[in-house]
């Protein structure tokens, strides 16, 4: 299916007219006419507001996974971030009874690997058995190194870090 034929579909499961789509998105009502005629396709821009309204995601609106297998996946994937949200509490659990000086540190290392996550995973289309592999490899590694060894871990990155060759 194209993005036409899905962002009109879409439109009319919400029960909206291509003018109160327009005032929703914020998108010109042109635009969105010219979208579910298949005339144009949407920009960057535009397809993040229709992804974030109809709470969708690209590869969905532009047909390359069937609505199937789309609706299939959402339990699963809800599921998934319902997980991680237990994980938060637990974490805000184990945090308030930290002294402040591991709350600064938990707070900092959520947040950065958070900020890693958002910006190498989500934004850059990786794939994700890579990404996977990427991300819990070294955290499991780290996690199972005393002090002197994550002492020793830390610079070694450190040194690769400043060799040009391992620079993206």
């Amino acid at each position: 299916m194209s993005i036409a034929k899905n962002l009109k579909e879409l439109r009319k499961e919400a029960g909206l007219t291509q003018r109160g789509l327009a005032q929703e998105t914020g998108i010109p009502l042109k635009s969105i006419i010219n979208y579910e005629n298949g005339l144009r396709e949407p920009n960057s821009r535009a397809m993040a507001a229709l992804e974030r309204y109809f709470k969708v995601s690209g590869e969905f609106l532009r047909g390359e996974v069937d609505r199937g297998t789309y609706m299939e996946n959402i339990p699963v994937i809800h599921g998934e971030l319902d997980r991680v949200i237990a994980r938060m509490g637990q974490f805000k659990d184990a945090y308030t009874v930290s002294n402040q000086d591991e709350q600064a540190l938990a707070a900092s290392v959520l947040s950065q690997a958070l900020e890693l996550i958002t910006k190498n995973l989500l934004q850059q289309n990786r794939p994700v058995n890579m990404a996977y592999q990427e991300i819990t490899g070294p955290f499991a590694a780290v996690f199972q190194l005393n002090a002197a060894g994550r002492a020793e871990l830390n610079k070694r990155a450190e040194e690769l870090q400043q060799l040009t060759q391992y620079k993206k």
